[in-house]
């Protein structure tokens, strides 16, 4: 069976750091939701999912972000892991290890997690590690607001995802 682990930056926020979404961040979130939506669908098919969220911060932007990409039946779960910087992420395996652990619980088959600064793409890469045995090949790059990776936690590929990732496909070629 597929397992998607979906990590994202927040949506875009006003000034301070405990600020809400902006207008424009609800809308990268919504749209971001869309993008989500399909992958699974395609993911999927008519297969049924079972998804969790997790939000690793209890900023509004955080957890606004985890409640507009939750489905009705998600099940929410709120921690306070604030780490942003590479450099301060110190036990990626642990963090991955919870996360995976609370998505068996849960019996998802599509975990998100919405987080901070270069988390997502930390996570990702330890994601596509802990799948394939194999560092991966380069860093990834930190991420904007309501954009991150998608892992297939099967085959270990890694995807990169944001709130515009649909319109990309719909333009002609």
């Amino acid at each position: 069976m597929n397992k998607l682990l979906v990590i994202v930056r927040h949506g875009e926020y006003g000034n301070g750091e405990h600020s809400s979404l902006s207008e424009s961040g609800r809308k990268q979130i919504e749209s971001l939701k869309r993008v989500i939506d399909a992958l699974v669908a395609e993911t999927f098919g008519d297969e049924k999912s079972t998804r969790v969220g997790i939000c690793f911060s209890r900023f509004p932007r955080a957890v606004e972000s985890i409640q507009g990409l939750a489905m009705k039946r998600d099940d929410i779960i709120m921690t306070n892991l604030y780490m942003v910087e590479r450099k301060d992420i110190r036990e990626p395996h642990k963090i991955l290890e919870k996360v995976m652990g609370i998505g068996s619980v849960c019996d998802a088959s599509v975990v998100t997690i919405v987080v901070h600064g270069e988390m997502p793409a930390v996570l990702a890469e330890t994601a596509h590690e802990f799948v394939t045995g194999k560092k991966f090949a380069n860093e990834l790059p930190r991420v904007g607001t309501g954009r991150g990776f998608v892992v297939n936690m099967v085959t270990g590929e890694v995807m990169p995802i944001g709130w515009d990732s649909l319109e990309k496909k719909e333009r002609p070629p």
